[in-house]
């Protein structure tokens, strides 16, 4: 087993692997953005969580399964709303996970569950 760029909790066998994680080990180095994309199963979020780690970026760690989130909601979530746009069972307002990440790291898995709509709204977000 061969250790890699991202730390000391991943070690890979696979030349492939190895390769990737010494790019993501670069991008937190370089405080880049990083988009990691593999099928469920192959622990993007556990790398996700030790780039963060290992990063300068010591606010929250923030976690979204888009998949699950209700289609209603996850607008509001990952954005934001004012206090009585929600039904009952959402009170108060909320600033929106987006804002919650500044400074730390948004996590969002399973993007493709998300109508692309949405998925339009989040990349023009995340641009600003």
């Amino acid at each position: 087993m061969a250790m890699t760029g991202l730390g000391p909790a991943f070690v890979a066998e696979d030349p492939t692997i190895r390769q990737s994680l010494k790019l993501i080990g670069r991008a937190v180095e370089r405080r880049l953005p990083t988009l990691l994309r593999g099928p469920s199963g192959t622990d993007r979020d556990m790398m996700s969580r030790e780039a963060h780690h290992l990063s300068s970026r010591k606010d929250a760690f923030v976690p979204v399964n888009c998949a699950t989130q209700p289609e209603s909601l996850i607008e509001a979530a990952l954005c934001g709303h004012k206090e009585g746009a929600l039904p009952a069972h959402a009170r108060g307002g909320s600033a929106g996970l987006v804002v919650e990440a500044d400074g730390g790291t948004l996590f969002l898995d399973e993007i493709g569950g998300m109508r692309p709509a949405l998925q339009t709204v989040l990349l023009r977000l995340l641009d600003d």
